[in-house]
């Protein structure tokens, strides 16, 4: 830990996670929060204690329950035995800290305790510190000398106040007369034993919590209210069937910022993962719409109350409201009950007051507050009053409140402020997320919805032909988000007949002519405009119609006032505006009601108390884009404002507007395309950006430019994936507003260029380029795939290439060659290069069994092998752990579900993944683990594999034999008994280690396999003689009904070996007297004149009387 949150020090950061353990009502001792919900202390603390116990924390008492007590008895010693710690875990759900613990060994000379134990002026426990140094070991436990360790010290926290880490646990005084120091329990026991104890940490401590209803009027009310406005069309944009949400809202995902894999999560998944969640998104992302799912889908479980359906976003009652609104200086739940009030006043029955939330909504629920628009604070001082009460917010414990902060994305400064006052270790408190894009699947589904509630009775066709448009068509890049979508949407609607504008302005154009000039209730009002104002005379007529006629430039104004004034639009800025142009215009009454009417009438502005708020923020960027550009742009300027502050919403619609005023946008781009000293071309993505925005060019500009952005793109240096990703975007947006196929043509095929620019260029044409240049592009990437000449890291992604164009031989080779380079991992680079990309094309499931046979090739090395596991472990954590944060899930439900998150994998698979991932231990015990947790992938491949690694002579039989045993035992039985009869039946292995391998299996799995193979070897008189009379050994324990007749087969086979025959008749004796003794008979006589076999047989008999009198038989026979 490098600092502490903002505004206090690592002591009060450790203070606050120490408790008071109370048991029968008396103190019993301190501990502290090591996890999520999971307290530790001394065992001695909770001794001979009902495991249900009370902590005392942040002036509560709370239910607690031990889960563990290590060692669970005292033992015989003067102290209670080692390590002597207990876990309790927390029965109810609190937001609280917990401590830090070294992440390598340290040694550290002073500490400080922080304890809760009782004083001399309170009968309840009181923080109390002491400091110790650290002098020695005695034994197991760290030596301390110092201040005085009081009784009730015990299990309490010793840490380093100059970093915030805990590094042992006070277990007593070192002598109670003289109470100066003592003995610490070392931190890594403690982390040692939260690794033993992972299974009784990780069980359910209490039952499932029942539903709970609303109790109150109001509560139910406000949560009726959410669920209704959750399903209204969200901007009021259309004529004739207003669609509700619920009827064409698709759902949205999330991206975890911090993921590298940047896998997409649900919204239920980002909210219960974190206390509390950053949510970004671009303009028109769908943040608000996304709230306002979140708060009506949690408001109608609540509503429905049904026990067996319990809320997937937890316990919550989730409430959205404005940034804007929690600015000032008005307490947090009288601002609540104001913008709940305004914006939800029409469904509600009452109004809501702000003693509703002075409390939580229901016993252990949670308010979540969905804060929208953070980056509408335009007022530098309030947004960041805001801000820092936000921090304080986000780093308290034990409120009432968790907060979901919806915005464009904020500087990181920003961000840094909002994490100040979060502990580092604790740092998944706080989820950063961006919504994800709205990809095509999405954009399919949107219009598929869309028209089936707009046109029902041409939705198949209407929605084919938007489709077509917006997918097919330069506007393929640009669709990326719900309100483009929506806005494609309605000027697709109003203008059948023509084809949708090729850019985001032209579409916002479009827009706005059908809200301020097409749509049916604006031309009512603006009749009704005018009849009331001529009433007025001359200068009502001209206000009307200057209003009426111009409100676009009226608009303009106000948006300029509302994104670069950073004001909120009023009435009285409209009228300053007719004044400027009509000048004295005092003899109109109630002109601020009228210009209300009019103005909140275009759709484009609602009401907000007094004042006007537009509808989206992106319409108010639009419209001043118009004025910007209008008035005094300066291309020069332009460009140098982009290098500074980038490209924003509001700059591209600057130069958009600029643009369709007739201007040429080439000089302004030619300004963004210079190489820089490092020919990195550091403008390009802006130039990138405004291309993939949609500006306009003209005919004679579009070919130069095509020229210019290809130079650059051939000049620019690519010097790693970042790079060949930036590449690809370049090309991407600039075929979508160009006709340059031709020069990437030329890119791909060109020798000179690196082979990752090739790689880039040729892919864009595969896809949807003409045949002959996509034919000649897949010959320049196959060029570069196969050539050795280049290194193995450039042509990987050749052969991905290859693998996703679906290039039937091709493919099947360049799958191959991917999964040589990922087993071999030489180079080391490009093998992990390949794992990645195999991964990426969902051929997780090839490379497992492809490693796997790596692992168990006799051939390989046994390093090699060892790396091909270790690999293995990799990729099945990647395929397994799909990025979830590692920290607590904050649900209010299910509180009893432990945090603790050692590694990815299921409880079931945990024994099989340790093993695998255990370096320390051989192949023998990893290769059975990496068989089972590759097994439910490819189970026919992996039965092959244990039938080669079984006929493998570089393991011995008992090896083989042990890694068969461990398959069964990782749960995979029926492939473990056919390992084991496939190593019965080796040819090459020795018969005392077929039959021991047989008796193995019986004893494993039942009497029915080995019984079978016995019978078969004791009666194969062909087959192997040692083979036989083991098995006939055998016969007699694993089979007794059938032993004495296949032993008196054997004895009487001449062509046996006379000593085994002996053999065999001795222990058929031992077992049986009679059958024994007759078989010894036969023998005796069937020896003839060989008087030294009759010698033979009568002692062998005359020993196993012996045996039987002075009671050695039974031994005997049990040991045959």
């Amino acid at each position: 830990m490098t600092r502490p949150p903002a505004g206090e020090t690592f002591t009060d950061q450790v203070r606050r996670t120490v408790v008071a353990v109370y048991s029968r009502g008396r103190h019993r001792g301190s501990g502290f929060f090591c996890q999520p919900g999971l307290v530790v202390t001394c065992a001695h603390v909770v001794w001979q204690c009902p495991d249900d116990v009370e902590l005392a924390w942040n002036g509560e008492r709370l239910p607690g329950r031990v889960l563990v007590r290590d060692p669970p008895d005292r033992g015989n010693g003067e102290v209670y035995a080692f390590p002597d710690l207990s876990f309790i875990r927390m029965l109810d759900d609190v937001d609280h800290p917990y401590a830090a613990f070294p992440e390598t060994p340290e040694t550290v000379e002073r500490l400080t305790i922080a304890a809760r134990t009782r004083s001399l002026v309170s009968a309840e426990p009181a923080a109390e510190s002491a400091a110790v140094e650290v002098v020695g070991l005695i034994g197991d436990y760290m030596k301390v000398k110092g201040d005085e360790i009081t009784p009730g010290m015990s299990g309490a926290p010793a840490f380093d106040p100059r970093r915030g880490r805990v590094h042992g646990v006070v277990k007593a005084s070192r002598d109670e007369r003289a109470p100066r120091g003592g003995v610490l329990i070392a931190a890594a026991h403690v982390q040692r034993a939260l690794v033993q104890h992972r299974q009784a940490l990780r069980l359910p401590s209490v039952p499932d919590r029942a539903v709970l209803r609303p109790g109150s009027d109001d509560l139910r009310s406000l949560l009726r209210a959410v669920s209704r406005a959750a399903d209204r069309m969200p901007y009021g944009i259309v004529d004739g069937v207003a669609p509700a949400m619920s009827g064409i809202y698709v759902r949205l995902y999330a991206r975890d910022k911090r993921d590298a894999r940047r896998h997409t999560v649900p919204p239920e998944e980002m909210v219960t993962a974190h206390r509390h969640v950053v949510l970004s998104g671009v303009a028109g992302s769908g943040k608000t719409t996304l709230l306002n799912q979140i708060a009506g889908t949690i408001a109608e479980s609540w509503i429905m109350g049904d026990p067996a359906q319990d809320s997937p976003f937890g316990g919550v009652v989730a409430l959205r409201l404005p940034a804007r609104a929690l600015t000032g200086d008005r307490p947090l739940s009288v601002a609540l009950s104001a913008a709940l009030n305004a914006d939800l006043g029409e469904f509600l029955d009452r109004a809501i007051e702000p003693a509703l939330f002075d409390q939580e909504p229901m016993p252990g629920v949670d308010w979540l507050l969905l804060v929208d628009g953070l980056d509408e604070v335009f007022n530098i001082d309030r947004r960041h009053r805001l801000l820092s009460m936000l921090s304080h917010r986000l780093g308290e414990y034990g409120q009432r409140f968790r907060f979901l902060i919806a915005s464009r994305p904020l500087p990181s400064d920003e961000v840094a402020m909002l994490r100040s006052r979060i502990a580092e270790h604790a740092d998944t408190r706080l989820g950063e997320y961006e919504i994800a894009p709205f990809n095509r699947a999405a954009l399919r589904e949107f219009g598929r919805r869309w028209f089936a509630v707009r046109s029902p009775a041409d939705a198949a066709t209407k929605t084919g032909r938007f489709l077509d448009e917006v997918t097919g068509g330069p506007l393929a890049p640009l669709i990326r988000t719900p309100l483009l979508a929506t806005i494609a949407a309605v000027v697709f609607e109003t203008y059948p007949d023509s084809a949708l504008p090729v850019d985001r302005t032209g579409l916002y154009r479009r827009f706005l002519d059908y809200l301020l000039y097409i749509k049916g209730r604006q031309l009512d009002v603006r009749a009704d405009f005018l009849e009331q104002l001529s009433r007025h005379g001359r200068t009502g007529v001209l206000v009307a119609e200057s209003l009426v006629e111009e409100v676009e430039r009226c608009l303009e104004v106000l948006g300029v006032q509302r994104v670069v004034g950073q004001e909120t639009p009023t009435v009285q800025a409209a009228i300053r505006w007719l004044r400027r142009r009509l000048g004295d215009i005092r003899g109109i009454p109630d002109l601020e009601r009228y210009v209300r009417m009019l103005l909140s009438s275009t759709g484009v502005l609602h009401l907000a108390n007094d004042d006007f708020e537009f509808r989206h923020q992106s319409i108010a960027e639009y419209l001043a884009a118009g004025h910007l550009a209008a008035n005094g742009f300066s291309p020069g300027r332009y460009v140098q404002d982009l290098r500074a502050g980038g490209l924003t919403s509001l700059a591209a619609f600057t130069l958009a507007r600029w643009v369709h005023a007739g201007h040429d946008a080439f000089p302004v781009l030619r300004h963004l395309h210079r190489p820089g000293l490092t020919r990195r071309y550091p403008d390009l993505h802006l130039l990138v950006a405004i291309m993939r925005d949609g500006v306009r060019l003209g005919p004679r500009s579009e070919p130069g430019l095509a020229r210019m952005v290809v130079n650059a793109l051939r000049h620019r240096l690519v010097l790693d994936d970042d790079d060949a990703d930036a590449f690809a975007t370049v090309l991407h947006a600039l075929r979508a507003r160009t006709d340059c196929d031709d020069l990437v043509l030329e890119l791909a095929t060109d020798r000179r260029i690196s082979a990752l620019k090739r790689i880039a260029s040729a892919v864009a044409l595969m896809h949807d380029g003409r045949p002959d240049h996509r034919e000649a592009a897949i010959d320049a990437v196959r060029e570069v795939a196969t050539t050795r000449s280049y290194p193995l890291e450039d042509r990987l992604p050749a052969m991905w290439a290859l693998v996703v164009g679906d290039l039937g031989a091709d493919r099947r080779w360049a799958l191959e060659a991917l999964l040589d380079a990922a087993i071999r991992l030489s180079p080391a680079a490009a093998g992990a290069r390949a794992l990645v990309l195999l991964i990426e094309l969902g051929e997780g499931e090839a490379l497992s069994v492809a490693l796997l046979a790596r692992a168990v090739d006799g051939i390989t090395t046994v390093a090699d092998r060892s790396t091909a596991l270790d690999t293995l472990a990799v990729v099945l954590d990647e395929l397994k752990w799909a990025g979830r944060p590692a920290g607590a899930r904050y649900t209010r439900r299910h509180s009893h579900l432990p945090p603790i998150r050692l590694h990815p994998w299921d409880s079931g698979d945990d024994l099989a993944y340790r093993m695998l991932v255990n370096v320390d231990i051989g192949l023998v015990e990893r290769l059975p683990a990496a068989l089972a947790l590759t097994w439910p992938m490819a189970p026919a491949s992996v039965e092959r594999l244990l039938e080669v690694l079984m006929l493998d002579p570089g393991f011995g039989w008992a090896a083989r034999a042990h890694m068969a045993v461990d398959v069964i035992d990782l749960g995979l039985a029926r492939p473990g008994r056919d390992a084991l009869r496939t190593l019965a039946t080796d040819t090459y292995l020795s018969a005392q280690a077929r039959v021991a391998v047989v008796l193995l299996l019986g004893a494993r799995h039942g009497e029915p396999d080995s019984q079978l193979l016995l019978s078969q070897w004791s009666e194969d008189l062909a087959g192997d003689p040692r083979l036989r009379l083991n098995a006939v050994m055998a016969t007699a324990r694993w089979d007794p009904p059938a032993a004495p007749a296949r032993a008196e087969a054997y004895v009487n086979d001449p062509a046996a070996p006379f000593t085994w025959r002996l053999q065999i008749a001795a222990a058929a004796d031992r077992h049986s007297a009679g059958d024994g003794r007759r078989m010894l008979s036969e023998l005796r006589r069937g020896a003839g004149g060989a008087w030294h076999r009759r010698l033979a047989v009568a002692t062998v008999a005359w020993i196993v009387r012996l045996e039987r009198r002075f009671g050695g038989g039974d031994r005997r026979a049990r040991g045959a």
